[in-house]
């Protein structure tokens, strides 16, 4: 299967991005163990005291 890369709408800050797009998505065989390998990007909030979150 070839997937076709396009860039992103936007600037990502080099950081990594994926289309969402379900045409994106590789079937799985059902019953066979399969590695996943995905990017997490990095987040922090840091709350005042007594800042509500919500």
């Amino acid at each position: 299967m070839t997937r076709i890369v396009l860039l992103a709408p936007y600037n990502t800050l080099s950081l990594p991005w994926h289309s969402g797009l379900k045409a994106d998505a590789a079937p799985m065989t059902p019953g066979k163990a399969e590695e996943l390998v995905f990017d997490l990007l990095p987040t922090s909030i840091i709350f005042q005291p007594g800042a509500a979150c919500g």
